[in-house]
């Protein structure tokens, strides 16, 4: 190897130990994700979020359940994704604006953000504003509450944390499994019928009209009922709705295969149903007009749908 080679070589050398260098300086001033929540999700007591919405207070007592504004169970599917996204909230080490003045530009002033405090036990461990989101909306921004600085937090947690109490809320009315069930009534209007379980069929009986039915037909009536759930809530108005509940549009009955039943009635109101189930007056549930029509059958539907002898 000649020396104009070995000194090419060298020079090369150099040049990398440099540029190894610049970037190891270049690492340290480089802001780095930060953890944002100090306690893992298992370990978080309650969470209070006020938005534009309503003051909401989430507990664990064995399961998570809204305790204010209202008692009611929470919503598994919310649940799961504020926990998830409460553990995975990050933010960048360095700050993008350092005073108030900044602060209603990205929404995190005590009156445009949304104010979220999360307990460990009594103590409270993050207490914290997040604002509007990005333009892009892949991200939205964070301020702690008595800090001025304002941080861009990875995700669009915003969203997240932004519905309004009914979304929080559980949406069942009714979850029975199918095996579990004897007999359903179901009466829309002046259309009554039962399906009932005898032997190994499921039987169709309206009057002295009475033959057994195919299985997947009998299911997809029976779990309209079954599987009820809500699109939203009446709270403490059963005596504004007495009258109309009296005189039902609705009512169906299931009789369980152990012992007891299920009771439902209900009204259409603006192309919505309210529901009554059995005699509980504090809660009234909304259902789709929708889900009461696919009840509505005549015995012309149901002898299409037959069992062939």
């Amino acid at each position: 190897m000649n020396k104009k080679m070995m000194y090419y070589i060298g020079v090369l050398i150099v040049l990398v130990i440099i540029l190894l260098l610049v970037k190891s300086k270049e690492s340290k001033y480089i802001a780095k994700d930060i953890k944002y929540i100090k306690v893992d999700s298992t370990q978080i007591s309650k969470i209070q979020i006020i938005n534009d919405n309503d003051t909401l207070v989430f507990a664990k007592d064995g399961d998570w359940q809204i305790v204010e504004p209202i008692t009611y169970p929470m919503d598994s599917s919310k649940k799961k994704q504020l926990l998830k996204g409460l553990s995975a909230l990050t933010i960048d080490k360095k700050a993008v604006a350092e005073n108030k003045e900044s602060h209603s530009k990205y929404g995190v002033d005590d009156s445009s953000g949304i104010h979220i405090s999360v307990y460990k036990g009594e103590k409270l461990v993050n207490d914290f504003i997040i604002g509007k989101s990005s333009n892009d909306y892949s991200h939205s921004y964070l301020r702690e509450i008595g800090n001025d600085k304002v941080y861009q937090n990875k995700e669009n947690f915003y969203y997240q944390v932004s519905s309004p109490l009914k979304l929080w809320r559980d949406k069942t009315i009714t979850n029975i499994d199918f095996e579990d069930i004897k007999t359903v009534t179901i009466k829309v209007k002046n259309n009554e019928y039962s399906l009932l379980f005898a032997d190994t069929v499921w039987v169709y009986k309206k009057g002295k009209s009475k033959f057994p039915l195919k299985e997947n037909i009998a299911k997809s009536i029976i779990n309209k009922i079954a599987k009820m759930r809500a699109v939203d809530f009446i709270d403490n108005k059963y005596n504004e709705y007495k009258d109309d509940l009296a005189n039902p549009d609705f009512y169906s009955s299931i009789e369980l295969v152990e012992g007891g039943s299920v009771k439902l009635k209900g009204f259409l109101n603006e192309k919505k149903y309210v529901i009554q189930k059995d005699d509980e007056t504090e809660t009234l549930f909304e259902i789709y007009e929708g889900t009461v029509k696919g009840m509505d059958k005549d015995v012309d539907y149901f002898k299409k749908q037959a069992l062939s002898k």
